[in-house]
This record gives structure tokens, C-alpha cells and sequence, in this order.
């Protein structure tokens, strides 16, 4: 066996023990500067190890956690399932592992959080074109779901929805009435206001500092998809993402 060989082997083995090692000992993948990096949870120690990952064993790690989101789902707990495709997303954000994320929020009832995962792998041109045009099928009818908020401050500050943190720009919503709020940097904040926000539709504001908002403009609806037939996008097949 050749040094090569033997390298690639010890990658390989060394990806698969750490993923299989996360949940149990309280640790997380994290991106920090060049390459993820291994930093312990609330469990874990504090002189848990820490290293950077080479980009073979990011792939593998992440192949490790989409089978084993997989398995989980096979077993009927998606909440497992979500938790270990964010872990495998935020190591190797493979085309396949975010349209996964995409179908389980579909799947709780949240296309608001699909959208944004489809819409970034729209943008990613080493995407295959079937896949592709598969997940232009799917943000089409996620986004006849959902609604759009476009926010802008007239201020540097910070924009709450729902009382959740967000960046201002456009944001999808589920159909109904939103709360939001605009704490500024200067110390000033806006009472909060209610927005009631219908599927398909696009509402914009401007919020900035005074005595009140600047009133909301509700743009026309874009016009409606055409209509679709078949399923999903077979992305919850059992395997591990191709490169």
C-alpha cells in the first residue's frame, strides 16, 4: 500500500470515528476562519481536544452525519435527523445536505426556513442541472407558501421578528401577523409593530428613528407558478451526498 494510500486511510478513519463521536461527547463542528473546527459543548470538558479538518476529512465527516441523519429518520425522530444535517451543513455545505434541511422544515410546516436553503443552492453553479432544475421546482412552490418581508433601517441596528434576531434585507415569513422591533445602536428603539403579511405577497419597510414608522409599501404579487405535478427531489434516499 502506498504512503498516499495509507494517508488517505487514516483521513478516512479518523473523519468517520470523529463524527460518530459527536453526540456523545457533547461536542460540535464549528466554522472558524479557513476550515471547521472541533470545540467542545456544554457536555464536554474543558480540555476537549481541538484540531482543524482537511478538506477530505470535512467530506467524510459530513458523509458520516448525512447517514446518520438518515438512519434517524428511517427510525421516525426528525428532530435527531435536523440536528445532525445542520452539523454535516455547517462542515460541507453539500447541495444535497441543505436540500435535506429544506424538506424537513417543508415537513414541519415551516417553508419560511426551506426557502433560504433552496435559494442558496440556486446560486451554486457546480450544482448538477437535473438537481437543479428540481430545486427551481421546489423553491417555485415553497415561495407561492410564503410570504416576503423586505426591511430596511434607516440606522445602524438590530432587527427583531417575532422577537428573533434577523438581517435586515428580505426576509421570508409565513402567512399572518409578524412582529417586529429595531433596537438601535445609538440606545433609541421603535415600538414594536405588528405586520400582517399574505402568501405570496411582498411587504417593505422602512423603520427608522422617530416618533413612528414609515408607512409599510405593499407591492403586488408576483403572478402565480404553473402548476406542479410529481414529488420531492429524492434527496431522502439513503446514501451519502456524490460529489
Amino acid at each position: 500500500m502506498s504512503a498516499g494510500t495509507d494517508r488517505d486511510a487514516i483521513l478516512s478513519r479518523r473523519a468517520r470515528l470523529l463524527a460518530l463521536s459527536l453526540a456523545g461527547a457533547g461536542l460540535s463542528l464549528q466554522v472558524g476562519g479557513a476550515a471547521p473546527v472541533l470545540a467542545a459543548g456544554p457536555a464536554a470538558s474543558a480540555s476537549a481536544p481541538s484540531w482543524k479538518l482537511t478538506p477530505a476529512e470535512e467530506q467524510q465527516a459530513a458523509r458520516e452525519l448525512f447517514r446518520r441523519a438518515l438512519d434517524e429518520l428511517h427510525n421516525g425522530t426528525p428532530e435527531a435527523a435536523l440536528d445532525l444535517l445542520n452539523q454535516a451543513a455547517r462542515i460541507h455545505p453539500h447541495p444535497k445536505i441543505l436540500a435535506q434541511i429544506a424538506a424537513l422544515h417543508e415537513r414541519a410546516a415551516r417553508p419560511d426556513l426551506a426557502l433560504p436553503l433552496y435559494d442558496r443552492i440556486l446560486l451554486d453553479p457546480d450544482v448538477a442541472p437535473e438537481l437543479l432544475a428540481e430545486i427551481q421546482r421546489l423553491a417555485d412552490r415553497t415561495r407561492a407558501r410564503v410570504g416576503l418581508l423586505r426591511v430596511s433601517l434607516g440606522a445602524p441596528g438590530s432587527l427583531l421578528l417575532d422577537g428573533q434576531p434577523v438581517e435586515p434585507g428580505e426576509i421570508p415569513v409565513l402567512p399572518g401577523a409578524h412582529r417586529v422591533e429595531v433596537r438601535f445602536h445609538d440606545g433609541r428603539t421603535l415600538p414594536a409593530s405588528v405586520v400582517e403579511v399574505q402568501p405570496r405577497a411582498q411587504l417593505s419597510l422602512v423603520l427608522a428613528p422617530g416618533p413612528r414608522v414609515f408607512p409599510a409599501i405593499c407591492l403586488s404579487p408576483p403572478p402565480p407558478p404553473p402548476p406542479l405535478q410529481g414529488g420531492g427531489c429524492g434527496c431522502g434516499s439513503p446514501g451519502a451526498p456524490r460529489e
